[in-house]
């Protein structure tokens, strides 16, 4: 589900919101584009870990789509 306005994620400070993201590919495609479009290298646990918390990770099953 796509996250609304009052989504939002407590920053470093208490009084700071970030509304949520979401991605719109999933992590490991966009491990492969990064290392294909950079010089440089980082594993891929790495790579998640470096994920900001409010950026959420895609999850197309949950998705409501019409045709």
């Amino acid at each position: 589900m796509m996250p609304g306005k009052a989504d939002a994620v407590k920053g470093k400070s208490s009084s700071e919101k970030i509304q949520k993201r979401v991605l719109n590919d999933y992590m490991h495609n966009l491990h492969q584009k990064f290392l294909a479009e950079s010089n440089f290298k980082i594993g891929r646990a790495a790579f998640y870990s470096y994920r900001p918390k409010h950026i959420c990770p895609v999850n197309f099953a949950s998705r409501n789509v019409f045709l």
